[in-house]
């Protein structure tokens, strides 16, 4: 049995360059935007603010014997500013919200079984779990056969970010196959689905209050609803 543990700490602060732009606040709030659920992140942060300082770590745990392993990852997080301060419009709140959309928190990533065999003299791979599946790049469009993993889109935006840490997992099988010395065939079944996290609202990089899950107190329509019903719609 071989075993490897890698960690990742780290530390970053990203902070505002310009005060708001009126085209991004609604009338009510003294702009000219059209919309006015899509403004509270840039009435929360003026010129010179930091909007995020977070402290992160990713840790990777690889176990093998053999031919065969496994391979867990997870990750945490927490944002000081978001967590910790107050802000100058709408305050950040968690509650409600996804886990992954929060100001901190503790996440599972992959968490999977292998095996590498041979047939032949042309090598495959099996694995069975919560993975990233990762085919091409899809550089100018999106939505391609690489968009099978949903994104953490609040993992991307905290400072120092990386890859591995915005690709959301899924429970699938994953086969591949070489065929020949120059030729291998890849194929997957999803087993289940999961919806990609878009940022909280209030925060710095957020976008319509309407997408976020949890703020549908910032729609006036649906929290007027809310207050009449007497609960969540």
């Amino acid at each position: 049995m071989q075993g490897q543990l890698d960690s990742e700490l780290s530390i970053g602060v990203s902070w505002t360059m310009e005060d708001p732009l009126d085209d991004y606040i609604h009338p009510t709030n003294g702009g000219e935007a059209s919309a006015r659920t899509s403004d509270d992140g840039h009435l929360n942060f003026e010129k010179g603010d930091v909007f995020s300082n977070v402290f992160k770590g990713v840790h990777d745990l690889e176990l093998r014997y053999g031919d065969s392993g496994m391979f867990v990852r997870g990750k945490y997080w927490y944002d000081f500013e978001a967590k910790d301060r107050g802000q100058r419009f709408y305050a950040i709140d968690d509650d409600g919200r996804d886990p992954l959309q929060k100001s901190s928190g503790v996440a599972l990533l992959d968490a999977f079984v292998y095996h590498n065999y041979f047939i032949g003299q042309n090598p495959g791979n099996i694995r069975l779990g919560r993975q990233v599946l990762s085919w091409g790049e899809s550089l100018f469009v999106g939505n391609a056969i690489n968009s099978i993993n949903p994104i953490d889109v609040s993992a991307f935006r905290r400072p120092g970010a990386e890859v591995k840490e915005g690709l959301i997992p899924v429970e699938m099988i994953y086969l591949s196959k070489g065929l020949t010395q120059n030729l291998s065939a890849e194929l997957f079944y999803q087993l289940k689905w999961a919806p990609s996290v878009v940022d909280n609202c209030g925060t710095f990089l957020s976008t319509s209050d309407v997408l976020a899950k949890g703020c549908n107190d910032r729609v006036v329509c649906l929290a007027v609803l809310r207050r009449l019903l007497g609960h969540s719609v």
